[in-house]
């Protein structure tokens, strides 16, 4: 009875254990994100494509179907990138530069992945091309993030190009970046106009940054910054004018630009704050939206 018990016993951590080996089998399949390939060339003609090991990971499939069927990689490739795959490759034969292609491509699972695919030749002694071995990426997670932040910066720049008040982004040289067409009616100009020329010129008309530019505070202290002010526009008339200063940060903690959102005096003050982490640059943006006039 106790020799049957052991055995059991011995089974079963046998099955644990080999489950446990499957599991993170599993968990490093899922975590391949690169695989490399290699195509042969005789006399200017494909003659044999050989996938690694850890296409599995990437594809779902293995290098045994790939070698069962050749026409396995082509026949995954999506419709509307096939011809882009068909030039890169044309390209490479043909002796010409072909820079990284990231097309799509459908999973074994039947989802969709981006892959970026890398291109490197080989020669013989004559300097005929023999071969060129591939690098294939995944990158299905940097081109879902990548949408991601174009939507969010299509919401914000909708937000900012159809609010009813000035909305100005200003280097630490004080040139304008970007503004929006309530910043331009402000200023009794266009957005082209007023992009790209020295802040202090186009809202008070001056040569020097203005003593009191909350930009410069902002800048030098890392705080927002408000000041009231006469702003002049080109026709010489004069207004009361408010501008609010959020400083830009870099990684580096380093204040490297700043947002202006002005309005006239005249208007309700009401306002609300919206932070906005941006993944692609690493900033943290502050922008002060106010209520319509």
């Amino acid at each position: 009875m106790t020799h049957s018990n052991s055995k059991v016993t011995e089974q079963n951590d046998l099955k644990l254990a080999l489950e446990n080996c499957e599991r993170r089998y599993d968990e490093l399949q899922k975590a391949v994100t690169d695989y490399t390939y290699t195509v042969t060339i005789e006399n200017g003609i494909v003659t044999e494509t050989t996938h690694s090991q850890a296409c599995l990971g990437v594809t779902g499939f293995s290098a045994d179907e790939y070698d069962a069927d050749p026409y396995l990689w082509s026949n995954m490739i999506y419709e509307e990138d096939r011809n882009s795959v068909l030039v890169q490759i044309s390209d490479i034969l043909a002796g010409q530069d072909s820079s990284v292609l990231e097309h799509r491509i459908y999973h074994k699972n039947g989802s969709v992945r981006w892959v970026q695919n890398t291109i490197l030749r080989r020669y013989d002694k004559q300097n005929r091309l023999i071969a060129y071995d591939g690098l294939i990426r995944d990158i299905t997670e940097r081109k879902r993030a990548e949408d991601a932040l174009l939507k969010s910066e299509e919401r914000y720049r909708s937000l900012v190009e159809n609010i009813n008040f000035g909305v100005t982004m200003i280097d630490s040289d004080y040139n304008i970046l970007m503004t929006n067409a309530t910043q331009g009616l402000l200023l009794g100009k266009t957005v082209s106009e007023l992009v790209g020329k020295k802040c202090f010129k186009e809202f008070e008309k001056r040569e020097v940054v203005c003593p009191h530019c909350p930009g410069t505070q902002a800048m030098n202290t890392g705080q927002p910054a408000e000041v009231e002010t006469l702003s002049v526009r080109d026709y010489g008339a004069l207004f009361n004018f408010r501008i609010q200063a959020f400083p830009v940060f870099q990684r580096a903690v380093q204040v490297s630009k700043m947002h202006f959102a002005g309005r006239s005096h005249s208007a309700n003050n009401s306002f609300f704050l919206h932070l906005r982490k941006s993944p692609r640059s690493g900033f943290n943006v502050c922008i002060l939206l106010f209520s319509a006039p």
